[in-house]
């Protein structure tokens, strides 16, 4: 069990570092695009070596490509650009925390798309989420409309995702061989999207490299391995609850390194997404755990 949890743990809090190193490389001078597509594709690398050296490779179908080009370029690709543009316009803990909001989605999604019953928890989740999204939204225009615009979408695009992952014929695959395929469709797709239009620019120190590799390697491959594996350990619910320390990693480091000023209604508007999420995933069926 202590494995269980010190693998969320470690995974939350590589998650929740991502957002302060798109932002880093943002101010270095990078486009999202270009940051989107290193990432993704330095992903796909460090992920096929992996799979190599342990000789964990599967077959994968026709079915299973098709649904993994869809979802790695809207689920990852999509998702990301999304994200990374937000943090333009908007302090990195509150996008993280608006993006945080998937899980709201995912329960508005299966209420309206897949009629599933509603229950007490699951409304007064989405009230209260909707409600903090409110306090976090400033009319006047101090905060950009934008930047909140684009975090809240790529907690749409995220939560197609997920959805989508319960019922995707690529759920047989491992984790780290949907991982590469994802991250090497998001690439191929952030390639042909923005190289031709000139929009991927050559990393042009060490600097970004090494920033390049930490968002790859350590957010992106060693985060979704470690919660894969605190999630087979503790179970779903578990892993869940502990792992929104990602938001709230983000929102401090946030603080700490950018000096990111945080309103008492942005504090309000955070802590009402925060309860709303953690009740969306307690409101499920024991797992026995």
């Amino acid at each position: 069990m202590l494995k269980g949890y010190i693998s969320v743990i470690a995974a939350s809090l590589a998650y929740g570092i991502m957002p302060i190193i798109s932002k880093l490389l943002l101010n270095m001078g990078m486009n999202a695009e270009t940051v989107v597509f290193y990432r993704f594709l330095l992903t796909s690398i460090f992920t096929g070596l992996f799979l190599t050296l342990t000789k964990n490779w599967q077959t994968v179908t026709l079915p299973q490509i098709v649904q993994l080009i869809i979802f790695g370029i809207f689920g990852f690709g999509i998702t990301a650009q999304l994200l990374t543009l937000s943090y333009v316009y908007i302090p990195v803990g509150m996008a993280t925390v608006l993006h945080f909001a998937y899980p709201l989605i995912v329960v508005i999604i299966m209420i309206i798309i897949f009629k599933e019953k509603p229950t007490f928890l699951k409304i007064a989740a989405c009230i209260l989420a909707f409600t903090g999204i409110g306090f976090m939204v400033d009319f006047k225009g101090q905060i950009s409309m934008t930047g909140i615009l684009y975090a809240l979408l790529s907690a749409v695009t995220y939560s197609m995702f997920v959805v989508s992952n319960k019922k995707a014929a690529f759920c047989t695959l491992n984790p780290m061989n949907n991982i590469f395929y994802l991250s090497c469709f998001a690439a191929m797709y952030m390639g042909a999207a923005n190289i031709p239009a000139g929009f991927i620019s050559f990393p042009s120190d060490l600097l970004m490299w090494g920033n390049l590799i930490i968002i790859s390697l350590l957010c992106t491959f060693f985060a979704f391995y470690t919660l894969m594996l605190g999630i087979r350990i503790l179970g779903a619910v578990k892993a869940s609850v502990i792992n929104m320390l990602e938001p709230a990693t983000g929102v401090f480091l946030g603080i700490v390194i950018f000096s990111e000023t945080l309103s008492f209604k942005i504090i309000i508007g955070a802590f009402l997404i925060f309860t709303a999420t953690l009740l969306t995933v307690l409101d499920k069926p024991k797992e026995g755990d």
